[in-house]
């Protein structure tokens, strides 16, 4: 390892590699580590690989890819109704709601209810996980009254806490 303590690698295995909108097929060292992916110097001269920090991309291929700074990403934050909703009287719905910082495509929090003017109307928001696909971030949301209740665009809704996730499939953006 780069710290200089020794690992025994479990095996290795070939999988496909989905950065941007690339597959590139790798072989990978299974090892029990602290971090989710460590991609090397073979991997980087295979695909053509053009580190440019000052920029916060890389070239891969001929593509560029942009790169977050891992500690950029905020962990903790609010979220807004994205737009007017009426919520009928005991009915439980999904709204859409917006996170209040800019966040790399594929980020996965938990969305949870911390916000009081919803708790004062009978309005509860369900604790839930998701994973920003780039647009809004989907609310599930009870109305316990025996009115309809009106949620206001751009109000805060609760608050999201960035989680490390191991999803498969997901648009993966590369960080520093």
């Amino acid at each position: 390892m780069a710290d200089g303590h020794h690992v025994r690698p479990l095996g290795t295995i070939k999988l496909p590699l989905l950065i941007d909108n690339q597959y590139i097929y790798q072989i990978f060292v299974v090892a029990d580590i602290d971090i989710p992916v460590v991609l090397g110097y073979d991997f980087m001269y295979n695909n053509q690989c053009v580190i440019d920090v000052p920029n916060k991309n890389l070239l891969l291929n001929s593509q560029t890819v942009d790169c977050h700074l891992e500690s950029q990403t905020p962990s903790l934050f609010k979220i807004s109704i994205d737009k007017q909703v009426t919520i009928p009287s005991n009915c439980e719905t999904i709204i859409h709601a917006l996170p209040n910082k800019k966040l790399p495509y594929g980020t996965t929090m938990i969305l949870d209810n911390t916000s009081q003017s919803f708790k004062n109307k009978g309005v509860l928001v369900a604790k839930s996980i998701c994973t920003f696909k780039g647009d809004n971030l989907p609310l599930r949301v009870m109305n316990m009254t025996d009115l309809p209740q009106t949620l206001y665009k751009n109000t805060c809704a609760g608050t999201a806490e960035t989680v490390c996730s191991g999803q498969k499939g997901a648009k993966k953006q590369a960080f520093f």
